[in-house]
């Protein structure tokens, strides 16, 4: 026998032992958490059946070289839904009642957690899931969940995906979830959550995208979210945000969208947010923002929208924005300003709702003539 080829000899055999295997306290597991499950539309659970969790139950993917419990995928609103459905009933979102069994801490290997767009599924996220440790992603987007997010929730060193939008989620944002240093993405948008904005945020330093839109929210814009360096979207909108925001936003060289819009925010514009070259969406509508709009647009000024409305801006309508290489959408209505509206692009392409409800603006689109 060529003893060059036992390596792979072996590694073959424990493969295949694994292949059949399925570990019975994890199988244990899976079915307790299908207990606490009702599905009416799909019948997911109905290939749940046989003794190895890892061949054929819909859903659940396994390790290849151990055999252990890695994934547990089970979308509502799946791209490609199950083939098991009769053709009339796919393409149809699905429906799922029930709660979480924190049966399913004991599935010590799990990487993924997705129970995402079910529209149902209801109670707390299990504080024992803190203590999965590799668990990468957590995506329970699109159902009932409430209480409070588990306090331990930092522990997750290998977590690149949280995902808790549109749920009932209440309480603070966890301190410790500032610690999760491999996060890449974060969407905690449409909850009920309280409480201010972890001043030490901006140790999220591989986070590209944070939506925290949608929830009660309140105190200041940590300014230490200006030095996120990866951070290219992020969502405040519809809070109770106070405050001013950090001028050193206008410095984040990947930052392409940021939605400040329905809070409390005041003070000044700052201009660095208007000669950013990465900037592209900017909405900052209803707030108390005042003062003028900084006349800082140039050929590097690209927007494809720009909403400044409903604020306490006063002045006159920048002239250099005409100068900017592209700007989209582009809403100055209800504000204080004054004076003529410029001609040329961007402003042959608006209509009269942009500027509408200021003091004294004049000039096309408007009907009042200056």
């Amino acid at each position: 026998m060529d003893l060059s080829l036992l390596p792979l000899t072996v590694f073959l055999l424990l493969l295949a032992t694994f292949a059949g295997a399925c570990p019975a306290s994890e199988r244990a597991a899976l079915l307790a958490f299908k207990a606490s499950m009702y599905d009416d539309t799909m019948g997911i659970f109905s290939t749940w059946t046989g003794s190895n969790c890892c061949s054929n139950w819909y859903g659940i993917s396994c390790d290849p070289t151990n055999g252990r419990v890695a994934d547990i995928t089970l979308r509502g609103e799946a791209e490609h839904p199950p083939v098991f459905l009769p053709s009339a009933q796919a393409g149809k979102p699905g429906f799922m009642s029930g709660t979480i069994s924190p049966e399913i801490c004991k599935i010590n290997r799990l990487t993924t957690l997705v129970l995402a767009d079910w529209k149902n599924i209801s109670g707390s996220i299990p504080s024992c899931i803190s203590e999965l440790p590799i668990l990468r992603i957590i995506d329970v987007v699109g159902n009932r969940i409430d209480g409070e997010l588990p306090e331990g929730i930092g522990k997750l060193k290998t977590m690149t995906v949280l995902n808790v939008a549109d749920n009932l989620i209440d309480g603070r944002i966890p301190k410790s979830l500032t610690e999760l240093s491999s996060l890449m993405h974060l969407d905690l948008s449409n909850n009920r959550l309280t409480g201010i904005i972890p001043s030490n945020f901006g140790n999220l330093r591989m986070l590209s995208r944070a939506l925290l839109g949608g929830n009660k929210l309140s105190g200041e814009i940590p300014k230490s979210i200006g030095s996120m360096y990866r951070l290219a979207d992020l969502d405040i909108s519809q809070n109770q945000i106070t405050g001013e925001v950090p001028s050193s936003f206008g410095s984040m060289r990947v930052l392409s969208s940021l939605y400040l819009d329905c809070n409390h925010i005041s003070g000044k514009l700052p201009s660095s947010l208007l000669k950013s070259r990465g900037l592209n969406i900017l909405n900052l509508s209803r707030n108390a923002v005042q003062g003028t709009i900084p006349d800082v647009f140039g050929p590097h000024s690209y927007f494809t929208a720009l909403d400044l409305s409903y604020n306490l801006f006063k002045g006159t309508v920048p002239k250099s924005i005409s100068t900017a290489a592209y700007i989209g959408h582009l809403d100055l209505s209800n504000n204080h300003l004054c004076g003529q509206i410029p001609h040329g692009a961007p402003f042959n392409h608006l209509e009269a709702s942009s500027f509408v409800g200021n003091d004294c603006l004049c000039g096309g689109p408007l009907t009042h003539k200056c």
